[in-house]
């Protein structure tokens, strides 16, 4: 009986840890989630939301874009302040990235 306790105390442990610093809730049991946890320490990829990756969404192109410019480490210039394409907004996240 005690060393059943001891186990069940064990897991419940492991369990808790990894759920309480898990950066995104919804990665939490994927086999991939390592290389995301990495990707984000990098700053290459930062999610939906807060706490949530949403890896089953389709990867939309800005975020690809993202993704390449940040890993080669490209220096981004200061985001023109008026449209460079009809479909970007300058207010959008990707717009720097972009432009």
């Amino acid at each position: 009986m005690k060393k059943i306790l001891s186990l069940c105390t064990l897991y419940f442990v492991i369990c808790i840890s990894s759920t309480a610093f898990a950066t995104f809730t919804d990665t939490q049991y994927s086999w991939y989630r390592d290389a995301i946890t990495s990707l984000e320490k990098e700053g290459i990829v930062s999610g939906t939301s807060p706490g949530v990756f949403s890896p089953d969404l389709p990867v939309t192109r800005a975020e690809i874009l993202k993704m390449l410019l940040k890993t080669a480490d490209v220096k981004l210039p200061d985001a023109p302040t008026e449209k460079c394409f009809p479909d970007v907004a300058v207010d959008a996240w990707y717009h720097s990235f972009i432009c």
